[in-house]
C-alpha cells in the first residue's frame, strides 16, 4: 500500500498465493477484503497499528473459507457496527455471506466459515453481481 501523495510504501500485506482480482474497502474505515482466485481475505486497518515499520508484513485478520474452489467474481464489505462487518463473495453459482468481527490481538489469521450460502437452483442461471445496501441508498 502506498501513500498517493509521496508514493512512499506505508504498509505491506501478504496472504494471497495468486494475483489479486478484487479489493474493496469499508466505507467508514480502512478495513478491507481482497480476493484472488478462490481465496478471500479480510484485512485490518494497519494505519492504527502501533508498529508501522515496513520490516513487518501485515497478515490477514481473517481467512474467509468459501468451502468452494469457484473463482470469486465480486466482493463487498459493510460495517454493521464498530469492528463488525458483513462481508460477501460472489462466484458464478453461489453467494457467500460472513459476519466478521475484527480482533487484531492475535498474530495468527483466523479461519471463518460462511454464515450463509445462497445458491442458484437452476443450472442455466448464474449470479452476476451482489451488493450490500445501506440505509442511505435504500
Amino acid at each position: 500500500m502506498r501513500n498517493l501523495g509521496s508514493n512512499q510504501i506505508i504498509a505491506k500485506f501478504e496472504g494471497h498465493s495468486a494475483a489479486i482480482s478484487n479489493i474493496k474497502f469499508s466505507q467508514k474505515t480502512y478495513e478491507f477484503v481482497s480476493s484472488a482466485g478462490s481465496e478471500f481475505l479480510l484485512w485490518d486497518d494497519h494505519t492504527k497499528s502501533e508498529d508501522k515499520s515496513m520490516n513487518n508484513v501485515v497478515q490477514p485478520i481473517k481467512i474467509l473459507d468459501l468451502e468452494s474452489s469457484s473463482h470469486i467474481s465480486s466482493i463487498d464489505i459493510f460495517e454493521v457496527m464498530k469492528g463488525a462487518f458483513f462481508v460477501q463473495a460472489t462466484s458464478d453459482k453461489q453467494m457467500f455471506v460472513f459476519m466478521a468481527k475484527m480482533k487484531s490481538s492475535s498474530k495468527k489469521s483466523k479461519v471463518k466459515k460462511p454464515d450463509s450460502i445462497f445458491s442458484t437452483s437452476e443450472n442455466n442461471h448464474e449470479i452476476i453481481f451482489s451488493k450490500f445496501l445501506n440505509q442511505q441508498t435504500i
